[in-house]
């Protein structure tokens, strides 16, 4: 998300599930897309490439199979101390 997509570091961090859309997404993931803050409180839209959103939806599944919530935190730690958090 950083080096394709131009994310800065605190944009990837504050991601959430529901920033992610993949209601205009066609069978291949082309279309999918994230909406979020970015720098000065502005409201940011990337499409993503079909790798990318692949890679976003394997990360999901392994953290449906984790138990970890499918809401809040897109990306989460998964040492033992911060489990499910940001």
């Amino acid at each position: 998300l950083w080096a394709i997509h131009g994310l800065r570091r605190v944009e990837v961090h504050n991601l959430d599930h529901e920033s992610l859309n993949i209601a205009e997404m066609d069978s291949v993931g082309a279309g999918a897309r994230l909406a979020f803050q970015g720098k000065g409180k502005r409201w940011r839209s990337v499409y993503l490439r079909p790798d990318t959103y692949e890679a976003i939806r394997v990360y999901i599944e392994a953290k449906m199979q984790a138990g970890l919530p499918l809401s809040g935190a897109l990306i989460v730690a998964h040492d033992n101390a911060s489990r499910g958090r940001r």
